[in-house]
């Protein structure tokens, strides 16, 4: 993620909201993409099932060199009543002589009913390198191929409407909240409700910690 914001955010900027979870856009090819990164440790889970429930794509990553975990395999099962399209990610390709590990982790994958397309499937996959920008630009394409098959689109002009990743206290005591606008728009000073809670909006940062005054989904 760090070299994809890198080579093809539009602003070269660092700056990044790292709550436990990350949440990261970038622009490519005048398309805005949204990631949202979650660990793999169990101790996650609660906000991973959060996160498929709003994710339009899931990006399964899996390292070349270590092939299916245990933490691996158990993510995998948490994806099976998920409606998201998944691309397989083999990264750290550059890390192996034999390709033929390659082979070997797709086929285990078919124990979990992930079938790829080359071993005759649906699903996409990919393998990149951060040492070869064609690989990540591909898994871009990847992304935007799907986007346009879904139809996937916003209205920014509906009603606000959005998922809460998780909240917290702030360093001052300050209740806070790390959001994924789905539709609509959302300005300082909105009310917001989530279940049982409800409060007006006193400060809006986008995902770079910068303040904003209002965030169009």
């Amino acid at each position: 993620l760090d070299k994809i914001r890198n080579t093809n955010v539009a602003e070269k900027e660092e700056g990044r909201i790292t709550q436990r979870i990350g949440a990261y856009q970038v622009e490519y090819m005048g398309k805005k993409i949204t990631f949202i990164d979650t660990p793999g440790h169990e101790a996650f889970e609660s906000i991973r099932q959060r996160v498929l429930k709003i994710s339009d794509i899931i990006l399964l990553i899996i390292a070349a060199d270590e092939g299916i975990q245990q933490e691996t395999s158990r993510i995998i099962q948490s994806l099976k009543n998920s409606k998201s399209s998944i691309v397989i990610v083999l990264t750290k390709v550059d890390n192996i002589d034999d390709k033929s590990n390659l082979t070997k982790i797709l086929q285990h994958l078919t124990e979990y009913g992930l079938i790829t397309e080359e071993l005759g499937g649906d699903i996409p996959k990919v393998d990149v390198s951060i040492f070869n920008e064609k690989s990540l630009e591909l898994l871009l394409d990847i992304i935007l191929l799907i986007s346009e098959i879904k139809n996937l689109k916003t209205d920014p002009g509906a009603k606000a409407e959005g998922i809460v990743l998780e909240t917290y206290l702030d360093k001052n005591k300050v209740p806070r909240a790390n959001l994924i606008l789905q539709r609509g728009r959302l300005r300082v000073g909105d009310l917001i409700v989530a279940g049982q809670g409800f409060g007006k909006i006193r400060s809006l940062l986008n995902y770079k910690g910068e303040k904003i005054s209002e965030s169009e989904a």
